[in-house]
């Protein structure tokens, strides 16, 4: 699960679209392209709106693997 997680990354979704939007039609990639950007956007937008800290941050007993500065997710976790 950690792999995958990772995976889902900044990083992974990258190497992901670097990798995959070649093989697609032009108006496919165009689409999947405006879709994330709007998505990682949104996401932005909502974490500096609502600034929940993660839960390391507050809870000493998590000890994460990564240790991130940034917001925690507008879902609620870490």
């Amino acid at each position: 699960m950690d792999l995958l997680s990772n995976f889902g990354d900044k990083f992974g979704m990258g190497t992901f679209f670097v990798f995959v939007i070649p093989f697609l039609t032009h108006k496919m990639s165009s689409f999947l392209l405006n879709v994330t950007y709007l998505s990682v956007t949104i996401n932005c937008v909502l974490k500096i709106y609502w600034k929940l800290p993660r839960p390391y941050f507050y809870e000493t007993s998590y000890i994460p693997t990564s240790c991130s500065f940034e917001y925690g997710n507008p879902s609620g976790h870490g």
